[in-house]
């Protein structure tokens, strides 16, 4: 049976990926399902459709979209084509989406979020993603944290941590998206999800499941995404004590 893909939000990139994942409630885990019979036939790409998601949904969905953009660039598997993608999917969301949460009836806006969005898509699908998503299922299996909310929160930490191993994609990103270095980069994608008013913590974090949060992340992306740097258990912990709420923000 053939796939029409009508995405109703600019963010998952599904209509052109060969993914599906699977939330298991019992384990507390998110399992995916990848698999060439799932990548529609056609994506009907209509930013009428997406002209009333409320601004909240949008933000997060947007942040989905640069999170697959950014991690698909930084993959050892990207490739002229997927990196072609990634830089206009990114620059893209740079320019359109604060316009898309500012004020949703941009139908300017929400057509170019889409088709960045969709961009996105091809370019993950073909080099798989990394520790933003490995860390990010984890916190929704758990917790129930929408994704494109926790890719937002984890992805700035991850990019530090790939920052400081002093990663050549990750300056090549940078340069190519007209950043002097990638440390200017990383706070300008923070400086667009502060005026998206993503949160920074996760409320619901407890700090006893910290182990096993790092534990599963770590496994998920072990042997299966091609990480632009290699990160321990513990440097996993390290990260995710970071977004425990403390009451200082």
């Amino acid at each position: 049976m053939p796939i029409i893909a009508i995405p109703t939000t600019a963010g998952t990139g599904s209509e052109g990926t060969v993914a599906a994942v699977v939330s298991d409630v019992e384990s507390k885990m998110k399992r995916s399902i990848t698999d060439p019979f799932l990548v529609p036939k056609v994506a009907v790409l209509d930013p009428d459709i997406m002209l009333g998601l409320p601004a909240q949904i949008t933000a997060e969905t947007g942040a989905d979209a640069l999170t697959h953009a950014i991690e698909s660039y930084l993959s050892q598997y990207s490739n002229s084509f997927t990196e072609t993608c990634s830089i206009s999917a990114i620059k893209a969301i740079f320019d359109y989406l604060p316009a898309a949460y500012q004020q949703g009836s941009d139908k300017v806006a929400r057509e170019k979020m889409a088709i960045a969005s969709y961009e996105a898509g091809l370019a993950f699908t073909r080099t798989y993603i990394g520790y933003v998503h490995a860390i990010a299922h984890q916190l929704g299996a758990f917790y129930h944290v929408p994704h494109g909310r926790a890719n937002a929160i984890v992805l700035p930490h991850v990019l530090r941590f790939t920052a400081q191993r002093d990663n050549a994609r990750l300056t090549q990103l940078s340069l190519a998206l007209g950043y002097k270095d990638s440390a200017q980069f990383i706070d300008n994608v923070e400086s667009l999800l502060r005026a998206l008013n993503i949160p920074t913590v996760i409320p619901e974090l407890n700090k006893s499941d910290i182990p096993r949060l790092a534990k599963q992340a770590i496994k998920e992306a072990f042997g299966e995404y091609p990480v632009p740097e290699e990160m321990t258990v513990a440097e996993c912990q390290q990260l995710l004590s970071t977004l425990l709420d403390t009451g200082v923000h």
